[in-house]
């Protein structure tokens, strides 16, 4: 028994008038949501639409990363969004995302215990809980189309080594009963809702949204070969980075990693 009942949310959204997750193309087992996702997107699928799955057998994150994806525990989604952006303002989207998961898990468990950790993870209480994949389809200088995909972990109580150390799950967090259904559909009205915000006011206002969760801020930290302190994100959408020889340097993307100061 799944507890994820697409004839439910599909009503759900409606009742609400969400559009985001509309249409819903619901999979028992897929490779991986995002490449079902982008073919869509390339065959002219609907703007909102969302390809969720009950297991994906290659679910991935950044930089080929593999994301942990058994049957029947967690959330798998790929929203497919066609916002109109140049291509350089796409990176920033993992963060309005970012946001978008923060507003569904602190349904279950306090904000003051969650974070994001730029630019594509959610962390609760120190560990991992969600991870976030953007990819844009390219035509000229803009996206014709960008993949949001997110993946939560929601029931999963064991991880495997390699991530056991850093993963977490609502399960373990929260004594709330939970059910994906009506998560993916609090993450559809808010990933609805950051995504008018963000288009309308910019990337500075989903800068400002997130100050307060920036996990990073303060912390030492490695990235694309630089040693420092993180100092935030800016207006852009950039990490900005004091580095130990005491320059500021901004990244637009990158894997950061808690480091030491030398």
């Amino acid at each position: 028994m799944t507890d994820f009942d697409p004839a439910r949310v599909e009503a759900a959204l409606r009742a609400e008038s969400i559009g985001v997750g509309l249409p819903l193309v619901f999979l028992r087992e897929t490779e991986s949501t995002n490449d079902d996702a982008k073919k869509a997107a390339r065959e002219g699928i609907a703007a909102g639409s969302a390809f969720v799955a009950d297991v994906q057998t290659r679910g991935r994150g950044r930089r080929g990363h593999a994301w942990h994806s058994p049957a029947g525990e967690n959330l798998y989604v790929s929203f497919v969004l066609r916002p109109n952006l140049p291509v350089a303002e796409t990176p920033p989207l993992s963060l309005v995302a970012g946001l978008a998961v923060v507003d569904a898990a602190s349904r279950f468990v306090p904000i003051e215990r969650l974070r994001i950790k730029w630019p594509n993870d959610v962390y609760l209480d120190g560990r991992k809980l969600a991870g976030i994949l953007v990819e844009g389809l390219v035509a000229g200088e803009r996206s014709s189309a960008v993949i949001v995909g997110i993946g939560v972990n929601v029931h999963t109580r064991a991880f495997p080594d390699p991530i056991a150390d850093i993963a977490t799950s609502l399960a373990l967090a929260s004594e709330a009963p939970l059910d994906r259904s009506e998560i993916f559909v609090a993450l559809c009205a808010s990933l609805e809702c950051r995504m008018r915000e963000h288009l309308a006011h910019g990337v500075a206002h989903t800068v400002r949204a997130l100050a307060q969760l920036d996990y990073l801020a303060g912390k030492p930290v490695r990235i694309e070969g630089t040693e420092g302190v993180a100092q935030g994100i800016a207006p852009d959408g950039k990490l900005l980075v004091r580095t130990n020889a005491g320059e500021t340097r901004s990244f637009i993307a990158g894997e950061a990693t808690l480091g030491w100061i030398r």
